[in-house]
């Protein structure tokens, strides 16, 4: 679980080219399909049209 109880979906700066989606505790599947769609345009072509900004992976740093 994360701190502010939100996904983590996104890309790391430190290790380019991956994505990373997690923290969905029991309840993700409902956002399985929106999820998957953000993460193949991010592995795909490194961004998305998807309002992911909330659930950025460095939103601590």
């Amino acid at each position: 679980m994360t701190p502010d109880e939100d996904f983590l979906i996104g890309q790391r700066r430190d290790l380019p080219g991956l994505v990373l989606a997690g923290g969905f505790s029991g309840h993700g599947y409902k956002f399985a399909s929106a999820v998957g769609a953000a993460l193949a345009d991010l592995a795909r072509h490194g961004r998305t049209d998807l309002p992911i900004g909330m659930f950025d992976p460095h939103r601590w740093d």
